[in-house]
């Protein structure tokens, strides 16, 4: 496959604090992406045992990212530092 185009950004992720099974959202700032690119996110730091997490580009310059605690018990919220990816393929 080819890339058309990609955008990234290096920035810090407020993760809230969870209960067992909640999800949060978190939306940052990446200028440029559109919807329908694919997103990578990289914490650049541990965030936790039991947190998953997706992304995607759910407005223009916008990332939002779903955290999950799959734990069976509460985490703490967090600011960790991340690296967010968005590519387009042709």
């Amino acid at each position: 496959g080819q890339i058309a185009d990609m955008v990234h950004r290096s920035t810090s992720v407020v993760i809230p604090t969870l209960a067992a099974g909640a999800t949060g959202t978190v939306v940052i700032s990446v200028p440029n992406s559109v919807v329908g690119m694919q997103v990578i996110v990289g914490f650049t730091e541990a965030i936790g045992a039991g947190l998953c997490f997706n992304a995607f580009v759910s407005a223009a310059g916008s990332v939002t990212i779903a955290i999950t605690n799959a734990s069976t018990g509460s985490i703490p919220g967090a600011t960790k530092a991340a690296k967010v990816v968005c590519i387009a393929t042709p």
